[in-house]
């Protein structure tokens, strides 16, 4: 049974009661804040095959670890050795929340364990994880999932269960899992735009597990709670990843959502962890090296989709961040490519 109390008084989900001068002001419904506070901002999809007798271990991710069934059945186990098993066929999925180690097999015994490793960079395809001997009788969609922002006290608060299961029998319905071809799923997952596909069915089986774990606790009443004033922290994470590409400024960030440069600038180093345009350059070294491994982007073409209009001013940021240059780490891929017959970048 939930406990209604316990997660009104944590501040939700994401832990404190204060935002960063210190003030506690309401938040709106907890139902909207939920749904964009807590938006899957990316999620790195991989394949996991299981063969017979075989179990996946998945170390403690500190964010959460979304799991979709698409074909076979499985046994999830959260904790250690001796916590229960419980059972998901295809179609159906599983949210381990705070992202603690846990357990996938194809017998509630386990069987030959296998520690697997989720977080890796993204890729046009998923990456294909086989675990046990082949052929294999299950495999699953799992994914690590980035959130707009998620306190680390909520790990601490843990206001949340520790794994929300959607299943297709024996379920209220806002605990059901979504109606769909699991089949037509796994087929998306290969080939070009597999990721985005899989980005795209993880934000949604989020989101539904947020609704039904939200009609849990309230049964869908309106609820107000006291949240932390860190909507605009949130608004500027989402501006700065999804559109690295322009021109910001702390000035322009601050004004897009709303308060004084000095305060934004503060409160998001305070609440990210490093200062607003810091965090800029780190989103745009990630995405260029997304772009460098695809291997046929020009480099001037980088640098603009990474918000520097003049290609020297992205490398020289490229090599401040990386250690070495654009040319250099596309050499790299394309020694890499010339064993698979590929081909790098031009320049």
């Amino acid at each position: 049974m939930h406990d209604r109390s316990r997660l009104k008084s944590s501040g939700a989900l994401w832990g404190q009661g204060l935002s960063p001068d210190g003030q506690d002001r309401p938040g709106g419904q907890l139902s909207e804040t939920l749904l964009s506070d807590l938006r899957v901002i990316e999620a790195r999809v991989s394949v996991v095959e299981l063969g017979g007798d075989a179990a996946a271990i998945f170390p403690d991710a500190e964010r959460p670890v979304l799991h979709v069934v698409l074909e076979g059945g499985v046994w999830l186990a959260v904790g250690g050795q001796q916590a229960p098993a419980m059972r998901l066929e295809s179609g159906e999925t599983a949210l381990v929340f705070y992202g603690d180690r846990h357990s996938l097999g194809t017998h509630p015994r386990r069987g030959r364990e296998e520690e697997v490793v989720l977080d890796t960079p993204p890729r046009e395809e998923p990456r294909a994880i086989p675990v046990g001997n082949p052929p294999a009788v299950a495999v699953v969609m799992s994914c690590v999932l980035e959130l707009a922002y998620m306190s680390p006290a909520a790990r601490a608060v843990r206001a949340a269960p520790a794994v929300l299961l959607m299943t297709k029998t024996g379920a209220p319905p806002h605990d059901r899992a979504l109606a769909g071809d699991p089949a037509q799923w796994l087929e998306a997952l290969r080939g070009p735009g597999a990721s985005a596909f899989g980005s795209m069915l993880a934000s949604l089986c989020f989101v539904h597990s947020m609704r039904g774990m939200y009609h849990g606790f309230w049964r869908d009443q309106p609820m107000e709670i006291r949240a932390p004033s860190t909507r605009w922290v949130n608004a500027a994470v989402i501006l700065l990843h999804t559109r690295p590409d322009r021109p910001w400024t702390v000035a322009s960030l601050a004004h897009e959502v709303g308060v004084s440069r000095s305060r934004f600038a503060a409160g998001f180093a305070a609440i990210i962890g490093m200062p607003p345009l810091a965090y800029l350059t780190r989103i745009r070294m990630m995405r260029a090296i997304e772009l460098l491994e695809a291997g046929d982007i020009p480099f001037a073409e980088i640098a603009r989709r990474t918000g520097y209009p003049v290609q020297s001013s992205f490398t020289r940021a490229f090599v401040a961040f990386h250690g070495v240059s654009p040319t250099e780490f596309a050499a790299q891929q394309r020694q890499t490519r010339r064993r698979k017959g590929g081909a790098g970048p031009s320049a």
